[in-house]
C-alpha cells in the first residue's frame, strides 16, 4: 500500500478508525474472514493530501487514540516526541515511531502502551514493507533522514504495560526499549526484528539526544501466561526493582537486573543509589511454572537483603549464567549453564534443586552459608564454593574436575550427603560432619580444620591420589577426628595430622600411611597400609584390632599398648614407646623385621611377638604368664634382646630358629644385642638353636619348668655372667632333675668372655636339683662350681650340701640322680 494511497475508514466490530488502501470503499473481507463495515456517515475519504496535512499537525494520533486505546501517544509530550498510531489491514496497531536523533535514537512517549494477542508494529521503514504481523505497510513518514537504531518507548502512566502479544519492528533492525515506571507485564508477549529488547521499570537517561541507560527506582516486571519470547533477538534486558517470573523467557542473551540502580545502555555498568518504599521480598523470583531459556543468562540483584529465588527452570543453553545478588539465592527448581556458572550472593545459597553447569561452578555466598539439602550441585568443570558454612545434608555435589570448598571458621555438614569430584578435592572448615556421608575425589583429597572431623558410618576417599587430614592451624593443634564405622581410604598417602583421632573404622591405603597426633589414639578398627604405615602420638597408643602394613609398620608414642585382640603385622615393625615408659603387648605382633624399644616391655598372657628377626631393647623385658597362659616371643631366624634385666616366667618362652642373643642393649644399625644384661631370670623357656646371654650380674635359670636350650648340635651354649644358677626352688622331690640348661653342641659357663676366646671364670656356678647338660664340649669357668641336690624338709633347709671353694665337687656319679655328675666319652671339657 503505498503511503500516498489510501484512507481512513470506522470499522464497526472494532470500534476504532483504521487506514486502509484507497480502493477500499465498502465493506470487504478480512485476515479473518469477518466482514469489514463500510465507513460511517460523516466521515468522508481522506485523500493524501488531507492526509499529510493530519500527519504534520498530529491529527492521526488523536484519530488513532479514540480507534486503538491499547496504544497511545501522551498529548502531553512534545510533538517530536509523539507517535503516531494507526492499523495494519488486519487491524494490528502501526506506530510510527518518532524522527530519531543524531544518535539514531527515536524517542516516542505514551499515556497507554498496551499489547493485544494480535501484536504491534514498530514501523521503522522508510518506504513500504513487508511485516510478519500486519502484511504489506506504509513506510513512515517520520523517518525521511534515516531509521531508528534505538525505539524507545516511554510510558508516562500510573498503570503497568500489558503486553499479550509480539511486537514487530518493520524496515530495519534496533533496540528495542519499553520503559514504564508503573511496571510491565509480558504474558504471551515477544518481539520481532528487534536487535535487542529490554522491559524496565526505570526512566531513560538522556543525554543530547543520546540514550545513556535507565534509573530505576520501584516498579515490576512480570512475566505470566504465555511467557516472553525473543529467541530472534541477540540481546533481553529486564531491568526493574523486582521481577516476577511465572512463565517463559526464551532468549539468547538475557540479562536480568534488579533493585534500585542506574544501569547503562548495555547493562555492562549497574551503579546502586538509595531504595525507598516496601522493598520485595526477592529482587529476582521465578515460579515453580516459570522459566528462563537463553543462551547466556545473567541476574544481578543489587539491594540490601533482596535476593533470588527460582522455583522454576533457569538454563544457559550456550553460554555462561552468572547470578550476583547483595541478597540471597533461593533455588527450588533448576539453574543450569552450558558455560560456566557463577553465583556471588551476600547472604545464604539455598538449594534444594538443581545447580549445574557444563563447565566450571564459582558458588560464593559472602557472609552466609550455603545450604544444599537434598538438592544437587553438579559440574563437568571445577567447582569453587566459599561461604561460611556449607549444609549439604542428604545432598549431592557431583563434579567432573576439581572442587574447592571454603568455609573459614565455619562447618560442613555432609550428614548422608555427597561430595564427589573427579579431580582433586580440597576443603577447609572448622569442623566436617561426614556422618554416613560420602566425600570422594578420583585425585587427590586434602581436607584442613582446627576443630573436628565426624566419619561415623562415612566415607573419605581419594580413589587414585592422596588423602590428608589436617589441622588448618600446625602451631596449635585442637583437630579431632572420630572415624567409627567409617572408611578412610587412600590410594596413594593418607595422612592424619591432628590432635586426636578415634573410632573403629577403617584406614587403609594402597600406599602409605602417616598418622601423627598429640592425644592419646585408642585403634579398634583396621589399619592397612600396602606401602609403609606410621602412626605417631604424645600419649598412648593403644591397640584392639588390626594395623598391617606391606612395609614398616612404624609406631611411636610415650606408650604403646597392643591389647589382646590386637595385632601388629608388617614386613618390618619398628615399635617404640618413647621415654620412661612401657609397650605393652597381649595380642600379636608379627613381622619379617620385629623391633620394640621401650622402657620397660611386658609381653603378658596372650602376647605373641613374632619374627624372622625379632630385637627387643629394653632397660626391663618380662616376659609372663598371665591367667595361667604363657607369653611367647619367638624368632624364625634370629632373636635379640638388649635389655638390663630380663624376666621370663613360668611357661613363658623365648624361641628362636636361629640364634637367640641376651645382651646389654641393641645396636643401632643392625639391632643386634651386645654388651651385657645386669641381670636374667628364667623360670619358662629359653630356645635357640644357639644361645648367647651375657651379664654383668647374674642368669639364674629356676623352677621345674625352667629351660635354656639350644638345639644345634653344631652350636653353642654360652652364658656368662658373675653368678650363674641352675636350679629347681619347687619340685617336691629330687628323683629327677627339674631346672635345665640343655646343650646339644657345645657348652660354655663363665664370667666372661675375651676377645680372643679365652674365657674369665665366673664367680659362682650353682647346679642344684636340676640338669646341666651338653651333646658336645662342655666348659665350665668358675671361681666356685657347686653341683648338688636339694632334700626338702618340714623346714626347708639344705641338707649335706656340698662345695669347694675354687673347686669342683660332685656328690654323685649316677646319671638319674640330681647333683651327680655323668660323663659320656668322648668329652673335651668338664
Amino acid at each position: 500500500m503505498n503511503k500516498h494511497l489510501h484512507q481512513t475508514i470506522f470499522n464497526k466490530s472494532r470500534g476504532l478508525l483504521m487506514v486502509v488502501a484507497e480502493n477500499v470503499a465498502s465493506a470487504g473481507k478480512t485476515i479473518s474472514g469477518s466482514r469489514a463495515p463500510t465507513s460511517p456517515k460523516g466521515w468522508a475519504t481522506l485523500r493524501p493530501a488531507c492526509f499529510a496535512i493530519l500527519i504534520a499537525f498530529g491529527s492521526v494520533a488523536s484519530l488513532t487514540k479514540g480507534a486503538h486505546a491499547q496504544i497511545a501517544s501522551d498529548p502531553g509530550a512534545p510533538a517530536s516526541q509523539r507517535p503516531t498510531i494507526v492499523e495494519a489491514g488486519n487491524g494490528v496497531p502501526i506506530v510510527n515511531i518518532q524522527t530519531p536523533s543524531i544518535a539514531g535514537v527515536s524517542r516516542n512517549i505514551y499515556s497507554q502502551f498496551d499489547v493485544q494477542q494480535q501484536g504491534a508494529i514498530l514501523n521503522n521503514a522508510r518506504n513500504n514493507v513487508g511485516t510478519q504481523l500486519g502484511g504489506q505497510i506504509q513506510g513512515n513518514p517520520w523517518l525521511s533522514g534515516g531509521s531508528a537504531r534505538v525505539i524507545l518507548n516511554e510510558v508516562n502512566s500510573s498503570n503497568p504495560s500489558l503486553l499479550h502479544g509480539y511486537v514487530e519492528v518493520a524496515g530495519d533492525r534496533a533496540q528495542v526499549i519499553i520503559a514504564n515506571p508503573a511496571g510491565v507485564s509480558c504474558d504471551g508477549c515477544g518481539f520481532v526484528n528487534a536487535s535487542r529488547s529490554t522491559l524496565t521499570s526505570g526512566t531513560p537517561i538522556i543525554n543530547g539526544g543520546s540514550l545513556e541507560g535507565y534509573r530505576v527506582r520501584g516498579g515490576i516486571v512480570r512475566i505470566t501466561g504465555g511467557g516472553l519470547d525473543n529467541a530472534s533477538a541477540d540481546y533481553t534486558d529486564i531491568i526493574a526493582r523486582a521481577v516476577e517470573v511465572n512463565a517463559g523467557i526464551w532468549a539468547q542473551g538475557l540479562n536480568v537486573i534488579t533493585g534500585s540502580n542506574d544501569v547503562s545502555l548495555d547493562v555492562s555498568q549497574v551503579t546502586k543509589a538509595d531504595a525507598s518504599g516496601a522493598a520485595p521480598l526477592f529482587g529476582i523470583d521465578v515460579a515453580q511454572l516459570g522459566g528462563m531459556y537463553a543462551g547466556k543468562i545473567t541476574l544481578i540483584g543489587t539491594e540490601a537483603g533482596i535476593g533470588v529465588r527460582n522455583a522454576g527452570s533457569i538454563g544457559a543453553s550456550t553460554g555462561e549464567a552468572v547470578v550476583t545478588t547483595d541478597g540471597r539465592l533461593e533455588n527450588r527448581g533448576t539453574l543450569y549453564a552450558k558455560g560456566d556458572f557463577k553465583a556471588t550472593v551476600h547472604g545464604n545459597i539455598d538449594n534444594t534443586g538443581t545447580l549445574a553447569s557444563q563447565n566450571n561452578m564459582t558458588l560464593t555466598a559472602n557472609g552466609g552459608n550455603l545450604t544444599n539439602s537434598g538438592g544437587l550441585i553438579g559440574a563437568n568443570g571445577n567447582l569453587t564454593l566459599a561461604s561460611t558454612g556449607l549444609d549439604n545434608q542428604d545432598g549431592k555435589v557431583h563434579v567432573q574436575g576439581n572442587i574447592d570448598i571454603q568455609v573459614g571458621n565455619g562447618r560442613v555438614d555432609n550428614t548422608a550427603g555427597e561430595i564427589v569430584a573427579g579431580g582433586p578435592l580440597a576443603m577447609q572448615a572448622n569442623s566436617i560432619d561426614n556422618r554416613d556421608g560420602r566425600i570422594q575425589a578420583d585425585d587427590t583429597v586434602a581436607i584442613a580444620s582446627h576443630g573436628q572431623i565426624d566419619n561415623t558410618r562415612g566415607k573419605l576417599v581419594a580413589k587414585s591420589g592422596t588423602l590428608i587430614l589436617q589441622d588448618s592451624n600446625q602451631a596449635a593443634k585442637a583437630l579431632s577426628v572420630t572415624n567409627t564405622g567409617g572408611t578412610v581410604f587412600a590410594a596413594r598417602k593418607l595422612t592424619i595430622d591432628s590432635k586426636h583421632l578415634s573410632g573403629d573404622g577403617a584406614l587403609l591405603s594402597q600406599d602409605d600411611i602417616e598418622i601423627s597426633l598429640v592425644e592419646d589414639y585408642t585403634h579398634s578398627g583396621t589399619l592397612s597400609a600396602s606401602g609403609t604405615a606410621s602412626v605417631k602420638s604424645a600419649g598412648v597408643i593403644s591397640n584392639a584390632a588390626l594395623m598391617e602394613a606391606g612395609g614398616d609398620l612404624r609406631l611411636k608414642a610415650a606408650t604403646i599398648d597392643n591389647q589382646s585382640a590386637g595385632e601388629l603385622k608388617a614386613d618390618r615393625l619398628m615399635l617404640v614407646a618413647t621415654g620412661a615408659n612401657t609397650f605393652t603387648n597381649r595380642g600379636l605382633i608379627d613381622g619379617r623385621d620385629t623391633v620394640i624399644e621401650s622402657d620397660t616391655v611386658n609381653n603378658l598372657g596372650t602376647g605373641r611377638i613374632y619374627g624372622d628377626h625379632v630385637a627387643i631393647g629394653a632397660a626391663t623385658l618380662n616376659n609372663a604368664a598371665e591367667n595361667g597362659v604363657g607369653a611367647v616371643i619367638a624368632a624364625r631366624n634370629r632373636l635379640d634382646i638388649g635389655a638390663q634385666t630380663i624376666t621370663n616366667t613360668a611357661q613363658a618362652t623365648v624361641v628362636s630358629g636361629g640364634s637367640l642373643v641376651l645382651g646389654g642393649a641393641l645396636d643401632g644399625t643392625s639391632k643386634h644385642a651386645y654388651g651385657q644384661a645386669d641381670t636374667v631370670l628364667n623360670r619358662g623357656r629359653m630356645i635357640g638353636a644357639n644361645v648367647l646371654i651375657q651379664t654383668s650380674t647374674s642368669i639364674v635359670n629356676s623352677g621345674p619348668q625352667a629351660l635354656i636350650g639350644a638345639t644345634a648340635t653344631t652350636g653353642s651354649l654360652e652364658l656368662y655372667a658373675d653368678d650363674i644358677q641352675n636350679r629347681d626352688d619347687e619340685t617336691t622331690t629330687d628323683t629327677a632333675p627339674g631346672a635345665s640348661i640343655y646343650g646339644m653342641g657345645k657348652v660354655i659357663l663363665a664370667g666372661s668372655k675375651n676377645a680372643d676366646g679365652s674365657l674369665n671364670a665366673a664367680t659362682t656356678v650353682l647346679n642344684q636339683s636340676a640338669l646341666l647338660y651338653s651333646g658336645g664340649d662342655m666348659a665350665i669357668s668358675a671361681a666356685t662350681l657347686t653341683n648338688t641336690r636339694r632334700v626338702l624338709t618340714t623346714t626347708s633347709t639344705f641338707a649335706s650340701a656340698e662345695q669347694s671353694s675354687g673347686s669342683v665337687y660332685w656328690t654323685s656319679t649316677t646319671p638319674n640322680v640330681p647333683g651327680g655328675r655323668y660323663v659320656e666319652p668322648p668329652m673335651a671339657a668338664r
